[in-house]
């Protein structure tokens, strides 16, 4: 068959189109000018990437089938031409729900924060226990080098989200699956050019759980009180929890931390990766992997194996005693986490927090003015990248911090303002989803920091 993908350049799409190839079918993509690390893995996998320029082209590469990116509206050229024409389309999590899983025993990774890197966890340990799990995860797990791939497996492991479908289903991405094993992650209002509140996010979940059959499994980290009332109000699964609470916990190990499911030590786990909420990550995991019929030991390898995901954490430059990280977090309480595990990590350093104030839900002000508070009061100093216009009171925030602050609305500004301060011990750390990191790159470079990734 052969498959037109409008709007390829994301993880979601970009990830799809290999597999789909990788499954027989000749794949052909268009969006804007891409970047790395989609384009590099598209031009890897030799499939064309063609611009939006002109509708006709959409004819001219001869689809049977059309899959259409939730960043298209009604309006837009190549829908309109789409709409007109005859050529059969519908949406990626459609095509792939009823296609490539159909036959799979799906574990899907959800929850507001901690997906990407609990997915790519949890790919890593069925792999290393010899399971050859075909995945798709909305990042780059870097013990595998790309986001997704299909196998003969049975196992499958999605990165399942709550952001809508396509301009003609609004539904979630994730109520299109069946997942056997469904894992849940801390659930909190996000996305408000979707969802006006949390309740509205909550009742998805809840839906969500009606997709999982009786004999599959809830995994929940009930640490906000939107997955407590998930956990709460389930009727129809078996469910287990992870948490000082949970039938899973950790306990701080002389090296590492020790694992134990309802009161019972299981194994010691020798961890590098930062942030104690990765711990939970790993709880998860191993609730998971025992599902697929693994031991703790069995999956301990690849715990102690793991290498993080692309942008979690990611350490990019070094110059002496200050050290550039490049990291995802773009919701309060992810900073916090993000900030909080810096802090632990380098005690001896200041924490320098760069906040691209990106997402449409911190431009509108969906966040409380004390989540902001206590995601940045650790930090010693703080530089918000506001690039647009705010709904709410930035000043106000920086009013209750305690560290320094300062406000730049381009990369330009950030360049001119931080380098000077820089006293040679600190950590800076760049937390932004969409901007990636040239500007953190840019603004190692201009230190003559020496790249690390």
């Amino acid at each position: 068959m052969r498959i037109v993908i409008l709007g390829i350049g994301g993880t979601f799409m970009a990830g799809l189109a290999t597999m789909a190839q990788s499954a027989g079918h000749q794949v052909i993509g268009f969006d804007n000018p891409l970047y790395p690390p989609m384009s590099d893995l598209l031009q890897n996998a030799n499939i064309p990437v063609l611009p939006l320029d002109d509708p006709e082209q959409l004819w001219a590469s001869s689809p049977d089938l059309v899959l259409v990116g939730n960043v298209f509206s009604r309006g837009h050229p190549f829908i309109e031409a789409l709409m007109n024409s005859q050529i059969p389309f519908t949406s990626a999590p459609q095509w792939l729900a009823s296609t490539l899983l159909k036959d799979k025993t799906v574990l899907a990774v959800t929850g507001t924060h901690g997906k990407t890197t609990t997915s790519s966890m949890l790919a890593w340990c069925l792999e290393k226990a010899g399971l050859n799990p075909g995945f798709l995860i909305g990042g780059i797990p870097e013990n595998f080098g790309y986001s997704a791939r299909l196998t003969d497996s049975p196992y499958f492991v999605i990165e399942a989200d709550e952001y809508d479908t396509a301009f003609f289903d609004k539904r979630p991405k994730f109520l299109h699956l069946f997942p056997k094993v469904l894992l849940v992650n801390p659930i909190e209002h996000d996305h408000v050019d979707i969802y006006p509140d949390l309740q509205s996010i909550e009742r998805q979940f809840q839906l969500l759980l009606r997709n999982v059959p009786s004999e599959g499994a809830l995994i929940a980290n009930p640490k906000t009180p939107a997955s407590q009332r998930l956990v709460a109000n389930n009727q129809l699964l078996p469910v287990e929890t992870i948490g000082p609470k949970g039938d899973w916990q950790y306990q701080s190990a002389l090296k590492g931390w020790t694992a134990s499911k309802n009161g019972t030590d299981l194994t010691t786990i020798d961890w590098s990766i930062l942030g104690h909420h990765n711990k939970e990550n790993a709880l998860m995991v191993m609730a998971a992997c025992e599902k697929c019929g693994l031991t703790p030991e069995e999956v301990k390898p690849g715990l102690e194996s793991f290498k993080s995901v692309k942008r979690r954490y990611e350490v990019v430059a070094q110059k002496a005693g200050t050290v550039f990280v490049d990291d995802f977090a773009h919701h309060p309480s992810a900073i916090e986490v993000t900030v909080e595990g810096l802090r632990d990590f380098y005690p001896e350093k200041s924490v320098v927090a760069i906040v691209d104030l990106g997402t449409r839900s911190m431009q509108q002000g969906a966040y409380q003015l004390e989540q902001w508070v206590s995601a940045l009061d650790k930090a010693d100093k703080v530089f918000f990248h506001a690039s647009r216009e705010l709904n709410w009171s930035l000043s106000e925030l920086i009013a209750k911090l305690p560290g320094e602050c300062h406000v730049v609305s381009n990369d330009e500004q950030l360049l001119e303002t931080l380098p000077s301060q820089l006293k040679g011990n600190e950590v800076v750390c760049m937390m932004s989803n969409t901007r990636f990191n040239q500007a953190l790159r840019s603004l190692a470079k201009a230190v003559s920091a020496e790249t690390v990734n």
